[in-house]
């Protein structure tokens, strides 16, 4: 063996003994009162709560018209901005865009009704 790779062995069994340590240390400094603190503070923040108000339900039929596109019209359609567009709309902004989904979304907020 090299010089060369005899450092990096001791380098990388280093690196693995701080990992340890680390880990060791974060399970000791962790009590069930802070993680359960910080779930809360998780969940207060999380965008579920959201996400269930601006669901959308889309056609199936529309969801076979888009084809290819079916996944991006999904991700256009979960949009908060996109709230008061039907499924037509989101399609054709999204074939009129290329099947670029910002494109297709500001293309839609920015359009003059």
């Amino acid at each position: 063996m090299s010089v060369a790779n005899v450092d990096l062995d001791q380098v990388k069994q280093q690196n693995r003994e701080a990992i340890k340590s680390k880990k060791r240390m974060s399970t000791v400094a962790s009590s069930p009162a802070s993680s359960d603190a910080k779930r809360a503070r998780v969940l207060a923040s999380s965008p579920a709560s959201s996400d269930a108000t601006r669901a959308r339900v889309l056609d199936a039929s529309l969801l076979v018209e888009a084809g290819y596109l079916a996944s991006k019209l999904r991700n256009l359609a979960e949009r908060p901005e996109m709230s008061g567009k039907t499924g037509e709309q989101l399609l054709k902004a999204l074939r009129d865009n290329d099947g670029l989904v910002n494109k297709a979304k500001n293309a839609l907020v920015h359009a003059t009704v």
